[in-house]
């Protein structure tokens, strides 16, 4: 093997010495065939879960341009709304599962039956808090295709929630989200979100 490439190279080099470029362009030949094959071979295991601008814009949408408004609407109290905007992004049959440090267990809560058994949990849980309004912040995607049409999403955020009195309520989470494309459309199937911090500020006074 390593003779006919020191022949090759040869050859090679004394064709672009005396030849147009043109014309010293290598014919494939029988001993090239398997590493074409293994190319082609790579080229197509890479397609399967390459994670293209398109992918990324469809996945991104779903979760700052969806989720997020979803969530904020379930804050506000507004529960059709919120439902409405989420069958974008979740599946009919999408639930959720939480992580949160033993000093928070009481804001765990778990889901089953797609937007809408999200956003009535949701919303319970900002009821039971006295939350009024708040503000999701998706970020650090990153992408995983596992199949043509199936991917791991990881992805942080920041939901700053308000209370009545203007104070704030701050917590950072990850998400896990399984996405599936349905009929046409990325949505997410399950997800697990794992509390990394919590935190209050004052309101602000003019």
């Amino acid at each position: 093997m390593i003779m006919k490439l020191v022949v090759r190279s040869a050859v090679l080099l004394s064709c672009i010495l005396s030849l147009p470029l043109t014309s010293c362009v290598p014919k494939s030949g029988p001993d090239d065939e398997p590493e074409a094959e293994a190319a082609s071979e790579l080229t197509e295991a890479s397609a399967a879960d390459h994670v293209g601008v398109q992918l990324q814009h469809e996945i991104s949408q779903a979760l700052w341009g969806c989720f997020s408004v979803g969530a904020d609407l379930t804050a506000l109290g507004d529960v059709t709304g919120a439902k409405a905007v989420l069958r974008h992004c979740f599946s009919d049959n999408m639930d959720s599962e939480t992580f949160l440090p033993p000093a928070y267990a009481g804001l765990a809560f778990s889901t089953s039956g797609g937007p809408d058994g999200w956003v009535d949990a949701a919303h319970q849980l900002y009821q039971s808090l006295h939350i009024q309004r708040a503000q999701h912040l998706i970020t650090n995607i990153v992408i995983k295709k596992t199949g043509p049409n199936t991917a791991i999403v990881h992805s942080g955020a920041l939901a700053v929630h308000v209370y009545p009195d203007e104070h704030v309520f701050n917590a950072t989470v990850k998400f896990v989200d399984n996405f599936q494309r349905i009929h046409g459309v990325w949505k997410i199937t399950h997800r697990a979100m794992t509390l990394t911090s919590v935190s209050q500020g004052p309101a602000w006074i003019p």
